[in-house]
């Protein structure tokens, strides 16, 4: 029985791998001039090689009319070499974003942002083979609630009576019943930032957010929306379809999140306490 469970699971791997090839060699083009909605992620060398899955994933949406960001840093791809897969769908209008410096985790945000401060930004991670639905259902909802921060996964933030925050990997998944002010979106999933003259300058400062949350960008980047007071929606789609292929490689959410030192409670306090946050 346990043999044949190992072979179906590798036989299910493996034509998954043949479909999203397929899927890759007959990717639609996109090219648009239309700079209201950017698609934006980022990866690093030890990830680049398998970033094409995700890329092809945002590629195949249901929406129309967005552009599609890959931002790289120059420190990391010295000689810009990039693989194939990149070049190749570079030609079906992909737009590498080279920066000079290396804002880590932040690099899909900060940048893009910089460049297009009237666009609705959506951020991706380069590990997630997402669905065809995900750009379109945030813009339709982004219709609703223009102002609004708006992702398809959260958690919600845990508190005691007396109002203490209970340590990260105690929070539970946020649903509808969440409240705003316990609603802590996480970028995995897909995040749109509308434009906002106010938040857009805070998360540009670096050296701050180096400071407060050097790995963890969603936790900066919920101190600024909560200390602005902007709205977050939450869809409430938690699944995700991780990339096999990249399941090893190097994560932020391991660092983060290590039992020895969890840099998301150190981050969200020092969030916390540099905006005065009352949760």
């Amino acid at each position: 029985m346990k043999i044949l469970k190992n072979l179906a699971f590798y036989a299910k791997n493996y034509w998954i791998k043949i479909y999203r090839l397929l899927l890759f060699f007959s990717v639609k083009s996109i090219r648009t001039e239309d700079e209201s909605v950017i698609v934006s992620l980022t990866t690093h060398p030890a990830r680049i090689k398998s970033t094409w899955i995700s890329l092809i994933s945002l590629f195949n949406q249901k929406a129309t009319n967005y552009r599609i960001i890959l931002v790289l840093s120059k420190e990391e791809f010295h000689d810009k070499k990039i693989p194939w897969t990149i070049n190749f769908l570079e030609k079906k209008g992909l737009n590498i974003l080279w920066i000079n410096e290396n804002f880590k985790s932040y690099n899909k945000l900060l940048p893009v942002k910089s460049k297009f401060p009237y666009s609705k930004i959506i951020t991706f991670d380069d590990d997630v083979y997402y669905e065809k639905w995900r750009i379109k259902l945030l813009l339709e909802k982004s219709k609703t609630f223009p102002n609004a921060i708006i992702g398809f996964r959260g958690a919600e933030i845990k508190t005691t009576k007396d109002k203490k925050i209970y340590p990260y990997l105690k929070w539970v998944m946020a649903n509808a019943r969440t409240s705003n002010k316990k609603l802590f979106l996480t970028g995995v999933g897909g995040v749109l930032y509308p434009p906002n003259k106010n938040f857009d300058l805070l998360i540009q400062n670096y050296s701050l957010a180096k400071e407060l949350a050097p790995t963890c960008d969603d936790v900066f980047f919920w101190g600024v929306s909560h200390h602005l007071k902007i709205e977050k929606i939450l869809l409430d789609y938690g699944k995700l379809d991780d990339v096999r292929e990249l399941l090893n490689s190097p994560s932020l959410f391991h660092v983060n999140n290590s039992l020895k030192f969890n840099k998301n409670d150190y981050s969200i306090k020092k969030v916390i306490d540099f905006f005065k946050i009352l949760i």
